[in-house]
């Protein structure tokens, strides 16, 4: 749906100054392994973490299989496996390119495979930039700032991580690396779940670009300086990563023109 979220020409314009991501994997630094939690959880003892449904937590340990060790904002602590869902473990980089020797040589069928292959690929990398935001700005962040500053600034960012988790799950089918048959329908059926999330984070995104310029404290800013050093974000600031989902939700319509433009009636 090209109307998916109406944007004023000035805020298209913004977007088109956000660094792209780069080709597929790489000089990439991956997201750490990621979950999201099933159901509540109480802790039990002083070095467990108590879980709410649908927290967002980074994976730091998983030797144990029953046990992991993750970090939840500012905690860390042990939780149960069997409570959580892994989000960023379904296909690794290596799989991805393994798509291109399964591409079918007819030219024309090749061309719209390809264009499947680049929103499913690109959907990836746009997970990975969203899990990184968690992981090295917004659990560090979580030690300095206020619950206010947090939501002024990063709004329903764990919302958008799990909408668009469901939908990579749903558009790769992880039995058969050759669903291209499926992709417009999966599609269709799922893009309705981003609607209100992004119609929130978008809608809001002016208001937190201008909440990390001046309406957080001098530790925030410190913290997300030090933060934005990080290799694993290319050294970009928390203010590069805020523009990615107006970013990917106007690239969509792109996508899905090109799929159409080599798919037969």
């Amino acid at each position: 749906r090209a109307d998916l979220i109406k944007l004023d020409y000035e805020a298209v314009s913004e977007v088109s100054d956000v660094p792209q991501n780069g080709p597929i994997g790489a000089d990439r630094i991956p997201a750490s392994p990621h979950c999201f939690s099933l159901y509540p959880y109480t802790a039990q003892n002083n070095d467990e973490l108590t879980l709410r449904v649908n927290d967002v937590i980074t994976i730091t340990e998983q030797s144990d299989p029953h046990w992991w060790i993750g970090r939840l904002g500012a905690e860390v602590g042990v939780l149960p496996a069997n409570y959580v869902e892994q989000i960023n473990d379904q296909v690794t980089w290596e799989t991805v390119k393994a798509w291109n020797s399964n591409l079918s040589a007819a030219e024309d069928e090749r061309t719209r495979q390809e264009a499947i292959h680049e929103l499913i690929s690109t959907e990836k990398t746009y997970i990975d930039d969203l899990l990184l935001v968690v992981e090295v700005f917004y659990n560090p962040l979580c030690a300095v700032a206020t619950e206010e500053e947090l939501a002024s600034v990063f709004v329903n960012w764990m919302q958008l991580i799990l909408c668009n988790a469901r939908l990579f799950r749903a558009l790769y089918n992880t039995n058969d690396v050759n669903c291209f048959e499926t992709v417009g329908a999966v599609f269709l059926e799922e893009i309705d779940s981003l609607l209100v999330p992004y119609t929130k984070f978008c809608s809001a995104q002016r208001q937190a670009m201008l909440a990390l310029q001046e309406g957080v404290s001098p530790v925030f800013k410190a913290k997300e300086k030090e933060c934005a050093a990080s290799p694993k974000v290319g050294k970009l600031p928390l203010s590069t990563f805020l523009l990615k989902p107006m970013q990917r939700i106007t690239k969509y319509p792109l996508l899905i023109r090109k799929i159409l433009s080599h798919t037969r009636d």
